[in-house]
């Protein structure tokens, strides 16, 4: 997934810049309870909280006319994703 991620990344800023912008959002590596607690389970832990409420919430900043999710795994950040309303974005 990671290199689809840059292929599409790549491909995408080969297209006209003044029609289209691109924003590629990735979740933040956090290490904050291994650092306190040494235990096999904190990185699981971390990973956890960092991809069920750390991320959807930063993309809460995050609005845009469209999101593609690249993995499935992570269907559940449709939900934090706000999309820009047609009807609210000036046309000429």
């Amino acid at each position: 997934m990671k290199r689809y991620a840059r292929e599409l990344s790549s491909a995408m800023s080969a297209l006209d810049q003044e029609r289209w912008t691109f924003e590629l959002v990735r979740p933040e590596e956090r290490r904050w309870i291994s650092r306190v607690w040494n235990h096999h389970q904190s990185a699981r832990l971390e990973n956890a909280v960092a991809r069920y409420a750390l991320y959807p919430l930063s993309l809460r900043r995050h609005a845009a006319n469209l999101f593609h999710v690249l993995d499935h795994g992570y269907g559940h950040l449709v939900r934090a994703l706000d999309p820009i309303e047609p009807s609210s974005r000036a046309t000429i």
